[in-house]
């Protein structure tokens, strides 16, 4: 019964109130680009969750497991679908390699750093492990456009080549990274007496689930049924490929991110699914935060050191990444060095992961990892777009 009753409540939440969200206002002291993105939405979450009103427990988290998955597939989905071969062909190719150069240094720098620094903290050491290490540093690597639409637009004019390169890589660089956050999500579990071979057969028992998803989804697709159907079939096949993943130890964000690829390179109805899925954007984004803020601890305190370590590896990984990309790529205009700072917003693929990995492992590191990037979310949208700003007022006019 609770389990209904949660239900009802975040999903009225969502569909009545999104519709304040992702606008130019501005609420009392709180900057804009906070407002913005949503945010106020994982302190809804927070107070749903034990640490309010406990409508949100664990017991009813798992109850609301095919909602999760759904978030979780719609998310790998998109991101899935901007990889359409046809337009990446028509991309300026170093722009492409710019984002996957950018998104693995971005990702080494973090990983690096987590690994490194936040040992030192009391309460922190279950992070010490390659599987949360990796979680962190993928989730680092996504970065999100929206800081960019904050400039504005006579500086977006004067900083055209700049511009274009930031948002070229806001839309591809975690693509590397999640493959590589799922390898370790399969090949690297928390859970101790885990096997040493479980990792190879698993990844092989999740392709041949997903194999068989995409020939269900073919067959269906074939007749090409109306919108109203489509819906309930992708969301079905949604759910069922996050189930197939999980029910084999694969990453079900992965599984329907290769889902979504697919079909952007194979199904003649891609843009009637592209315009389904944008359609639920908001609503999907918002119940994404709803469930990461009931999941959201406050405990260690030490924990908001280990976001200041986050926020700072992320910020390094950021300029290094580009920095590297703009130097070893014959990439047009001029571009400063800290031009990384521009892709400082957290991407909703990034928070994602982290609700995969924390649901994955919710009594070691996985409460521990979300802390430490919802912390580093809010922190980046109260400064980021005001450092985006400066970045582009100082830098050189192409």
């Amino acid at each position: 019964m609770k389990v209904l009753f949660a239900l009802l409540v975040i999903l009225f939440v969502t569909f009545a109130g999104y519709h304040f969200s992702f606008r130019k206002v501005k609420v009392g002291f709180l900057p804009k680009g906070l407002w913005l993105t949503g945010n106020e939405y994982l302190l809804v979450g927070l107070a749903l969750g034990s640490w309010g009103l406990d409508l949100l427990d664990e017991d009813t988290i798992k109850g609301l497991t095919p909602l999760s998955a759904l978030v979780l597939g719609w998310a790998g989905m998109v991101f899935g679908f901007q990889f359409e071969i046809s337009k990446l062909k028509r991309m300026r190719l170093p722009y492409l390699w710019a984002a996957l150069v950018s998104g693995l240094v971005c990702m080494a720098v973090t990983a690096a750093c987590c690994f490194a620094f936040l040992p030192i903290f009391p309460g922190l050491e279950a992070l010490v492990n390659p599987g949360a290490i990796l979680a962190l540093a993928a989730a680092a690597a996504c970065t999100a456009p929206t800081g960019l639409a904050l400039v504005a637009e006579k500086t977006l004019a004067a900083k055209r080549e700049a511009i274009t390169l930031l948002r070229h890589i806001a839309a591809l660089d975690g693509a590397l990274p999640l493959l590589i956050y799922a390898l370790a999500f399969t090949a690297m579990p928390l859970a101790a007496g885990s096997q040493a071979g479980q990792g190879f057969y698993d990844l092989l028992a999740g392709a041949a689930a997903l194999g068989l998803v995409i020939v269900l989804f073919a067959v269906f697709l074939a007749v090409r049924p109306p919108q109203s159907e489509l819906l309930l079939l992708v969301m079905g096949m949604i759910v069922l490929t996050s189930g197939a993943a999980s029910l084999t130890g694969f990453s079900p964000l992965a599984a329907n991110f290769l889902l979504g690829f697919l079909l952007v390179n194979t199904s003649s109805a891609k843009e009637r699914i592209y315009q389904m899925l944008f359609s639920v954007e908001k609503p999907a984004y918002l119940l994404l935060l709803i469930f990461l803020g009931a999941l959201w601890s406050l405990l260690p305190l030490w924990i908001f050191a280990g976001v200041l370590v986050f926020v700072l590896a992320r910020l390094a990984g950021k300029v290094t990444g580009l920095y590297a990309a703009t130097r070893l790529l014959p990439l047009p205009g001029k571009t400063g060095a800290m031009l990384g700072l521009g892709l400082l917003g957290q991407g909703g693929l990034g928070l994602a992961i982290m609700l995969e990995f924390a649901l994955k492992h919710p009594y070691s590191a996985g409460p521990l990892a979300l802390g430490i990037i919802l912390g580093a979310t809010v922190l980046t949208d109260l400064f980021g777009p005001g450092i985006l700003r400066g970045i582009f007022y100082r830098e050189p006019r192409p």
